[in-house]
């Protein structure tokens, strides 16, 4: 009896140490991999389905799955810029009607190394602004760990964006929300994307995970 006792609490002493293991030191669960795509154009040096590295000119690929024009998805990205030029970049298509899935076409969220710190631009159709550089503090080059919602719904487009290791994703503590006041250079009401392709633009730069998933934040 005191050995069963014994292995018993053995077993509920280790239990949470291998679920910590499984989730992360953080608790998070890991994000590894990269959704089924097809090259559209570009050169690429890595290319498989748990990495993309392509040099310039910037490369494109297109997710095999499409999304419905009108919903509300979100994007796991997990992506390294290169350290030794500023020429390099990741851009996040959602929502294109153009099977090449230009950087002019549906809703693009494009982020940039500029020097040490990270500039985001965030663009329909081709109308672009620019992300308040207060709102990316603690966004590094080298390790975009990010999380984020596209919703599409009612004619407007709009993005939020965590990293990754924030407690719960609601629109409160979004790094960036589009519809919030002051995270852009200006609004971008009234416009929404029209079809329902995804894709990656990638230029200098490595992705490491590229998955679409269910939306974090009700519209």
């Amino acid at each position: 009896m005191e050995k069963l006792v014994l292995r018993s609490l053995k077993i509920i002493l280790v239990l949470p140490l291998i679920l910590t293991a499984c989730s992360g030191s953080n608790g998070l669960e890991e994000v590894y991999g990269i959704d089924s795509n097809t090259q559209i154009v570009g050169s690429f040096s890595q290319y498989d389905n748990a990495k993309i590295t392509a040099s310039g000119p910037a490369a494109r690929v297109r997710f095999t799955a499409t999304v419905p024009q009108a919903s509300s998805r979100a994007f796991n990205l997990k992506a390294s810029l290169d350290q030794t030029i500023n020429n390099s970049a990741v851009s996040v298509i959602f929502h294109s009607d153009d099977a090449t899935v230009p950087n002019t076409r549906g809703i693009v969220v494009k982020f940039s190394r500029n020097g040490a710190s990270v500039d985001v631009t965030i663009s329909v159709n081709g109308t672009s602004r620019t992300v308040s550089s207060s709102k990316l503090a603690f966004y590094y080059p080298a390790s975009l760990d990010l999380i984020l919602d596209v919703h599409n719904v009612n004619n407007q487009a709009r993005v939020l964006i965590w990293r990754r290791d924030v407690v719960g994703y609601t629109a409160a503590n979004a790094d960036v929300d589009t519809s919030r006041s002051g995270d852009l250079s200006s609004s971008l009401t009234g416009l929404s994307g029209a079809g329902g392709f995804v894709g990656l633009e990638i230029l200098n730069a490595t992705v490491s995970a590229a998955s679409v998933t269910a939306q974090k934040s009700l519209d």
